[in-house]
């Protein structure tokens, strides 16, 4: 069977079936860290990514950054996410606060970001400009839904990467954008496998063949986790 991964996909429960996909499960809350980390140490095609989720700014213990700093370095395997910035949410100064904090975090023990960011792109370019020296290696802008004029500047000056699910799928603009070095699925869901469908539907939209869009998006996706692979 042909190789698919699911970048971008979230816990329901704490057991899950087994899959014929490798998938990154993200933390929103930071009630899911824990579950995450026991489930990225279960399979080898299995990886998590902790962090604070723009939406949970106001619901945090004291010690949080503390607490996800101590988990990161004990769990090399771990990414950072999903964190970001959302304007459809309140206290958008706290989501800066703590976004530039998991930011910097990740950059310092050279995790790789799975970004989420809604509506808010120009404060986002703000941000990666102030610190464009103090960066992550690899971000993933998941489900990417900013502008396409943007697109190149993160690729050339932030080494970004896209993701895409279900949604863009509905509005394939952003997916023809993107180039082939730069293209991951996801589903933003609790079921890795459906990545299959939305590969073949991508693969459609692109005119290629499903199996090498498969291959595509899987070379692309462990590159990121292996660190192999730069602008």
């Amino acid at each position: 069977m042909e190789k698919y991964f699911d970048s971008h996909c979230h816990l329901s429960t704490k057991n899950v079936p087994n899959l014929k996909v490798g998938a990154i499960y993200n933390a929103a809350h930071f009630s899911d860290w824990d579950n995450i980390i026991r489930l990225s140490e279960s399979a080898e095609n299995l990886y998590g990514a902790i962090g604070v989720h723009p939406w949970y700014v106001s619901d945090l213990p004291n010690n949080w950054f503390e607490l996800l700093k101590n988990k990161l370095t004990e769990n090399q395997k771990l990414m950072v996410g999903e964190i970001g910035l959302d304007k459809h949410h309140d206290n958008m100064d706290l989501q800066i606060d703590i976004f530039a904090k998991q930011l910097l975090l990740a950059h310092e023990l050279n995790r790789p970001v799975q970004l989420h960011c809604v509506g808010a792109w120009e404060k986002m370019l703000a941000i990666l400009k102030m610190y464009r020296n103090k960066l992550p290696s690899f971000i993933i802008a998941h489900e990417y839904s900013g502008p396409l004029e943007i697109m190149q500047r993160l690729i050339s000056e932030y080494n970004f990467f896209f993701s895409y699910g279900p949604r863009n799928l509905r509005n394939p603009l952003r997916i023809l954008a993107t180039p082939m070095g730069r293209i991951l699925s996801e589903t933003d869901g609790d079921n890795p496998d459906g990545v299959i469908s939305v590969v073949e539907q991508m693969a459609e939209i692109l005119n290629i063949a499903p199996k090498k869009m498969a291959d595509i998006i899987y070379k692309n996706t462990m590159g990121i986790l292996r660190h192999d692979q730069t602008a």
